[in-house]
């Protein structure tokens, strides 16, 4: 009896492979991947391909520590929350303990913080506002109206980041704001969209999306997402813009939005909310980088 427990044991134990995975899941990998991604397009950006590749490191550097740190903040203080409602994630399903991701935690933000000490001092200030207002949203304001807020603080705080780190500002990135206004609360409300039902269930959020519900958050979402290119569009033809960069960019970002309706249709649920929530993450990138590329690339 002890043998056929101990073998059980040893079959569910996970092996290092699947904490690995689950370490990365913690980080919340998917927008992580995608942030790094845009950090490396702005940089290029920004630089016009002439990377100094010492500073970017860092740049590069305090935007995976600050992120993540942000990721793992919200699944840890979510673990007891999660064992009822997503018991798969990683500190829940056991694939990472609660003490590891601690650690793991004040680890990269003391990392983030001595690095972004070496940038200069708007780009310190830029990172302090992207993790502050990550963790004013993990901390107070995720199930709140107000959840939006810090998205627009870390979002439309991002690039500019990424332009003062590399020491490459321009008057021109304040144009970024109109649509980083649309995306940051579609962001929200597309982020919070698989889940409102089961955190009204269990929990009685009051999140932005929450007080909408999910079929009007999912229009809002629609709306938000739709509204941002074409106001890109629109700006085009008023203010000066590399429109080459501008137009082919907006038209894959609304060509994304109406996948993302198919996938409702073809999914319905939450795993066509979850897509939705992807597409639209993809739809950003391609807003942001497009539409600050046309600022810039004149």
């Amino acid at each position: 009896m002890d043998a056929m427990q101990s073998s059980n044991q040893k079959i569910n134990t996970p092996g290092f492979l699947q904490k690995l995975l689950g370490v990365l899941r913690l980080t919340h990998l998917f927008p992580t991947t995608m942030v790094l991604v845009a950090t490396v397009v702005f940089g290029f950006v920004a630089s016009k391909g002439q990377v100094e590749w010492s500073i970017f490191g860092r740049v590069w550097l305090v935007v995976l520590c600050g992120h993540s740190a942000i990721g793992i903040t919200n699944d840890y203080l979510d673990r007891q929350r999660d064992a009822l409602a997503q018991p798969y994630k990683p500190i829940p399903s056991g694939l990472v303990s609660p003490g590891f991701a601690r650690w793991l935690l004040v680890g990269l933000l003391t990392v983030g913080i001595i690095t972004a000490a070496t940038l200069p001092v708007p780009a310190a200030l830029l990172a302090l506002v992207c993790t502050g207002s990550g963790m004013l949203y993990d901390f107070y304001l995720k199930d709140s109206y107000l959840s939006w807020v810090p998205y627009l603080l870390s979002f439309s705080s991002f690039p500019l980041f990424v332009w003062a780190g590399l020491e490459r500002f321009e008057a021109d990135l304040l144009w970024l704001y109109p649509p980083a206004l649309l995306l940051v609360i579609g962001i929200n409300l597309a982020n919070s969209l698989p889940d409102i039902d089961t955190d009204l269930r269990e929990h009685g959020s009051s999140g932005l999306g929450h007080l909408l519900g999910t079929h009007r958050a999912l229009y809002v979402t629609w709306a938000l997402f739709l509204a941002a290119p074409l106001l890109c569009l629109l700006l085009s033809f008023f203010i000066p813009v590399n429109r080459m960069l501008a137009w082919p960019a907006c038209g894959l970002a609304l060509l994304t939005v109406c996948a993302s309706f198919f996938a409702v249709k073809l999914r319905p649920g939450r795993p066509g909310l979850a897509l939705v929530w992807q597409l639209t993450t993809f739809s950003t990138l391609f807003v942001a980088v497009g539409w600050l590329g046309a600022l810039t690339l004149k």
